[in-house]
């Protein structure tokens, strides 16, 4: 696992602003002294960061580490992006951020503009620093929103016919169940045991649709247990019963 941003160690706000890009404007080339948060707010930036090729499109972020030599090699027109200068710390740990991952622009931009006034009106650092740790906040809660969600769909890609408590997603994510599920909700607009009847019933529809397997079956394959189980949520769902619902199909 690589090196990401220790969010228990709090990181030393510098300065801040925002940049825009002019046709054919490029990133400057440099070593930076300090650590460098990039916010996409429009565009794409381009720019080589040591040997690697980097390009951070609208909706994403990305933490340039300090010392390390970056340079605009390709232009990126019409970029635009806050960025905050701070010094940080770097560990393996549980409460970190990623170097780059997705940022919310709708819920960072009233921030990145009430960073750029505080900088603009000479405000305190302490009030700077304050909005900039609200956006390191919404950048980690954007991390486990990700990951809440990605958990269940990869464990119904991989075996949808399993029963999947949420007590054990929830463990596998590292949150209390309540966590799991707010943040589930929060991504998904609905509750992860409705979103799984949604794909195990998805599942059952292909299968009666386009396979010659029984209803009992499909019933076990996707995860449904017994038939009765699967016969009462499919007529909740459909208004029908799967067998009545295959006939349809195939008329």
């Amino acid at each position: 696992m690589a090196e990401q941003l220790n969010l228990d160690v709090l990181p030393q706000y510098a300065f801040s602003s925002l940049k825009i890009f002019a046709d054919g404007g490029k990133h400057v080339e440099r070593f930076c002294r300090d650590d460098v948060l990039i916010i996409m707010l429009e565009g794409t930036l381009h720019f080589v960061e040591g040997e690697k090729q980097i390009e951070v499109s609208k909706g994403n972020y990305y933490i340039q580490k300090r010392y390390l030599y970056q340079n605009g090699v390709k232009a990126s027109s019409g970029a635009k992006y806050y960025y905050v200068h701070f010094k940080g710390s770097y560990d393996k740990g549980n409460k970190t951020l990623a170097l780059s991952g997705k940022a919310d622009v709708q819920a960072l931009l009233p921030l990145c503009e009430e960073l750029e006034y505080l900088q603009m009106t000479q405000g305190s650092k302490t009030e700077k620093t304050a909005v900039f740790y609200k956006i390191l906040s919404l950048l980690a809660r954007e991390k486990e929103r990700n990951t809440a969600v990605s958990v269940v769909i990869a464990r119904l890609a991989e075996d949808i016919s399993k029963k999947y408590s949420l007590d054990e997603l929830a463990k596998e994510c590292g949150y209390s169940k309540n966590m799991f599920i707010s943040l589930f909700k929060k991504e998904m607009g609905m509750a992860p045991y409705t979103y799984i009847q949604k794909m195990r019933l998805a599942a059952a529809k292909r299968l009666l649709a386009y396979s010659n397997a029984n209803v009992s079956e499909i019933s076990e394959k996707c995860g449904f247990g017994d038939y009765v189980n699967f016969y009462k949520t499919f007529v909740k769902e459909e208004g029908c019963s799967p067998i009545e619902w295959r006939k349809k199909k195939n008329i």
